[in-house]
């Protein structure tokens, strides 16, 4: 056993993965309380950006919001939305690289619209 741990290389930072957290601000709000809606851009988005859906779960709440989220392959894409606030909080982490994190980002900001975007890059 402590011959087969030995062989195993440690991974930096940049090595495992990529992960883009972004704010929307100024979305509409019809949008963001639309599970259905949002389930549909998501699943789409993942599979636009190159990703490999391997499970999702969305859940509605009362009286508004949204959570959803796309397990895939390379790791995971979701959203939770804040309809009164106009906001939608967005994770895109991907082991696949960064290239497909970044297509996934423009394509939810062309579906989701938004007047100002905040966005925090992470390599992990």
């Amino acid at each position: 056993m402590e011959g087969k741990m030995a062989e195993r290389k440690e991974k930096t930072a940049g090595e495992m993965g990529f992960e883009i957290l972004a704010n929307f601000i100024g979305c509409s709000a019809e949008l963001l309380n639309d599970m259905e809606k949002i389930k549909s851009i998501l699943l789409d988005v993942a599979g636009k950006a190159g990703f490999t859906q391997v499970g999702e779960c969305f859940y509605k709440f009362e009286p508004q919001g949204v959570t959803g989220i796309v397990l895939l392959a390379e790791s995971h894409l979701s959203v939770h939305t804040w309809p009164e606030f106009g906001s939608a909080a967005v994770d895109i982490f991907s082991c696949a690289g960064k290239e497909n994190a970044e297509r996934a980002l423009i394509l939810l900001k062309d579906a989701f619209k938004p007047r100002r975007v905040t966005v925090h890059r992470i390599e992990r």
